[in-house]
């Protein structure tokens, strides 16, 4: 079914599948192909493991933009088995904050927490880990470029945060650079 499955990405297709991602309709496709082309985005920017991973579970639980929920967060420590705790971590974070207005203003502010908005709680992050939410972000825009104007607010946005230092991988902010450059259709 998927024959250009990153080869990091193939040991997670039965997960993704015992979740319905490669029936659930997602911008005019399946859900598991937009998993699997933000996966193969952070995996060729040269992303970590465990933060491909966390990409390509990035809306498991639902977001707060796609409130398709694959699998309920009962279902935590059996993905969290599957991918690893880091990557599982990542993706929840994903998926219970205001992304992405929480990680860009988190970014700004140099705030290391986030609003659980689901639970009602403030998690404490790591940079790093504010990071790689900010980079899974960007693949996710970048892989779903329906909205320019979107991708050009993050784009400029991320511009002027990064004067304090780097925020995302000069692939990442490449990508979204030539995303947001793209006329509204």
């Amino acid at each position: 079914m998927h024959d250009d499955v990153p080869t990091g990405a193939a040991p997670y297709l039965d997960v993704l599948q015992r979740y319905h991602t490669d029936i659930t309709p997602h911008s005019g496709r399946h859900l598991i192909d937009h998993l699997l082309g933000v996966y193969r985005l952070l995996d060729t920017w040269g992303n970590a493991p465990e933060t491909c991973r966390a990409g390509l579970f990035h809306s498991i639980y639902g977001t707060n933009i796609f409130n398709v929920k694959s699998a309920p967060f009962t279902e935590r420590e059996s993905i969290r088995v599957a991918i690893g705790d880091v990557a599982e971590r990542l993706a929840f974070l994903f998926c219970v904050t205001d992304r992405p207005v929480a990680f860009l203003a988190a970014a700004a502010e140099r705030n290391y927490a986030l609003a659980d908005t689901v639970h009602n709680e403030s998690i404490a992050i790591t940079a790093n880990e504010l990071r790689a939410l900010i980079e899974i972000e960007v693949a996710n825009f970048c892989e779903q470029p329906e909205k320019p104007d979107d991708l050009r607010l993050i784009y400029n946005t991320i511009i002027a945060i990064e004067r304090h230092g780097p925020l995302i991988s000069s692939s990442a902010r490449s990508a979204l650079a030539a995303s947001a450059s793209k006329s509204t259709p």
